[in-house]
């Protein structure tokens, strides 16, 4: 039986229905939509005479311009548009991160990776990956096409140090500070005022005048070779997230609820804080953050209330399937009691699971794979010790066949879970339970790495270790339902 996998990701949208801005006259950072990429609902602020006209909109996809012209856009009725949104979005994400990112000549993103597989002493080379945005083309789906297009090189001598040496008409693109150029058509001034940061992109002319390696590379195999590009590229880059949601393949959703606590003690008042952070579903969609004093963890309780009864909004009075609390230390059963008491009082007869993770690493219960030099098991295995307690393996070994640097050799997480009902903490709830804390590990945005403690624990870790700095030690409104402190 075969067993065949598409270098394709689907995805949804993050928010289906979102506002976006738009202005008539051409602004720095803003796109022109054509007629064909404007929203579906566009005569909602545009006339049928405006339209007619074709009158220009911009927008820059964000929410901080000063518009009269505020669309709510359904991205699902508006597939052009949406593909567009996505596609600057995801630019963004990789500029913000610093690697190299173009748009080529049919629109798809490239993104360059240096390569640590190839080098000369003239010359940095890069793996190029492509990512193309896709609507239902092989789902019913958004999509994600990731593919590997080559290497291209940099000369590793600056346009300024090569000034004097060789003849302007060899160059054709430049690379300055992770942005890439044509110089024939004209270098900008900032980028032509800062010639020891621009370097030249390594083309045949070059090779020839500069007396460079051909860098020719015979492959054998295109299938592994290609394979070991794209695999790489999946796992450090498509398991992190977009505006809050993971770009990889989509999890199985589930009607829950999703509340994190993490802590920090400030060592100069002497008080522990703690944070919180909950999600309306297992896709990680980010919702609010909270911070408050350890004594005061009874407020916990009022913010789950609350959360139950935005969830029964947002689904027609329907209650959440479950209640799972992702807490710091082991939850006593003071602190669950005023839990309970509010969904008694809510009369919504939903189970609450908690799943304690323990900041650090286990080292009493420890795993070890003898088949491999180094020892360490592969990332996401599990490790039943008993007493409803499991250890996790979180590191960056995500396939023993890979030859691929490791972010150091993390031991196991240790997990004990626990439920209002016990009866219902069957061995496939304790593994369900156990892969969305693995997955919530993938979404850190502070950094491209496998973590080993899921987003749930460090992000309000994070949140209390920040918010005691706040006048009255209290987190503005507009600072808790963003990731801010990233």
């Amino acid at each position: 039986m075969p067993n065949l996998s598409f270098n394709i990701l689907t995805f949804d949208h993050p928010e289906p229905n979102k506002d976006f801005f738009f202005v008539t006259e051409k602004q720095e950072g803003f796109f022109p939509l054509r007629n064909f990429r404007l929203p579906a609902n566009v005569s909602e602020i545009l006339g049928i005479d405006d339209l007619e006209k074709e009158v220009p909109l911009y927008t820059n996809f964000l929410e901080d311009v000063e518009s009269d012209l505020k669309l709510t856009v359904s991205l699902e009725d508006s597939p052009e548009f949406a593909l567009h949104y996505c596609r600057t979005r995801i630019f963004d994400f990789f500029i913000q991160e610093k690697l190299i990112a173009k748009f080529n000549y049919i629109n798809d993103i490239e993104v360059w990776l240096e390569a640590k597989d190839v080098t000369d002493n003239e010359t940095t080379y890069f793996h190029k990956i492509g990512l193309r945005v896709q609507f239902a083309r092989v789902s019913d789906k958004p999509e994600l096409l990731f593919y590997y297009i080559g290497k291209s090189r940099i000369v590793n001598e600056s346009l300024a140090t090569l000034e004097n040496e060789i003849s302007t008409t060899n160059y054709k693109k430049v690379l300055y500070k992770n942005r890439v150029y044509s110089y024939q058509k004209g270098l900008p001034d900032y980028v032509l005022d800062d010639m020891e940061a621009a370097f030249p992109m390594v083309n045949y002319d070059l090779i020839n005048t500069l007396e460079l390696e051909s860098g020719f590379e015979k492959i054998e195999n295109r299938y592994i070779h290609i394979h070991k590009y794209i695999k790489g590229f999946y796992i450090k880059y498509l398991s992190t997230e977009l505006d809050g949601i993971p770009w990889k393949l989509k999890p199985e959703m589930e009607d829950e609820m999703i509340f994190g606590v993490g802590a920090f003690i400030n060592q100069e008042i002497g008080v522990r804080f703690l944070g919180n952070t909950f999600c309306f579903s297992n896709d990680g969609l980010f919702k609010e953050f909270e911070c408050y004093a350890e004594n005061e963890l009874f407020l916990l309780a009022g913010k789950i209330e609350m959360g139950i009864l935005n969830f029964k909004k947002r689904h027609q009075n329907k209650n959440p399937k479950r209640l799972i609390i992702h807490f710091y230390k082991p939850m006593s059963d003071k602190e669950l009691k005023p839990i309970l008491k509010a969904l008694e009082k809510l009369k919504t007869p939903i189970s609450v699971f908690v799943v304690t993770i323990n900041k650090t690493e286990s080292e009493d219960y420890l795993v070890f794979d003898e088949s491999y030099s180094d020892l360490m098991p592969e990332s996401g295995t599990i490790i039943n010790i008993g007493r409803s307690e499991y250890l996790l393996c979180n590191n960056s070994k995500y396939n023993l066949e890979d030859k691929v640097a490791l972010d150091g050799y993390h031991l196991p997480v240790k997990l004990k879970l626990s439920c209002s009902k016990p009866e219902l903490l069957t061995d496939e709830v304790a593994t369900e339970l156990i892969d969305q804390v693995y997955q919530f590990s993938r979404m850190y945005w502070k950094a491209l790495k496998q973590q080993n403690l899921p987003v749930t624990i460090k992000y309000p870790e994070m949140v209390a270790r920040i918010a005691p700095h706040f006048d009255g030690r209290i987190i503005p409104l507009y600072g808790r339902k963003n990731l801010w402190f990233l």
